[in-house]
């Protein structure tokens, strides 16, 4: 991980109640991280390990844009978390998440005639980009709780997986 901090620390009880010092990495494997275009990428369920290590849970939901057509079937998502044992109801962290037409579908790479073009998964609903909105949501505020700035969660974009641009020939 070129340009994040691989040493934050946090700390937890340990079954005697006494506060111990850990490394919040420690919490995730080597195959929840990885570069891609430059950028720190954090898989979802590197995320969620990092979520559980820290005691985060979701305090609130909300649903904040339904989709319609003149949205381009877009949905908003506010997701606010916080830590667990945080007896503060007002100490936490919103996370909005997104998903459209316009964000929910593939690059298509023409290798032999040097073209690249996005192009709308035909089998996605509804259903899907809500929750892909949720799913974002919920990693911008967890990544934002535990003070991880300048990586991003794999749901961002397609491109940040492993193994982003299929190739075919249109």
């Amino acid at each position: 991980m070129s340009n994040v901090p691989t040493d934050i620390s946090y700390f937890i009880k340990d079954e005697n109640g006494k506060e111990v010092e850990k490394n919040l990495f420690d919490a995730i494997d080597d195959s929840d991280v990885w570069e891609k275009n430059g950028l720190t990428i954090i898989g979802l369920k590197g995320v969620q390990k990092l979520a559980k290590a820290v005691g985060i849970v979701e305090k609130d939901f909300r649903t904040e844009v339904q989709p319609t057509e003149g949205n381009k079937q877009q949905h908003v998502v506010n997701i606010w978390v916080g830590f667990k044992n945080d007896a503060d109801p007002n100490n936490f962290v919103r996370g909005s998440g997104e998903a459209s037409m316009l964000n929910t579908g593939k690059i298509v790479e023409n290798k032999a005639k040097g073209e690249r073009r996005y192009e709308e998964y035909a089998c996605i609903d509804s259903q899907y980009r809500y929750a892909m909105a949720d799913k974002r949501a919920y990693c911008r505020a967890v990544l934002k709780l535990v003070g991880l700035f300048g990586i991003y969660s794999s749901v961002e974009s397609s491109s940040f997986s492993p193994d982003d641009i299929q190739n075919y020939d249109y």
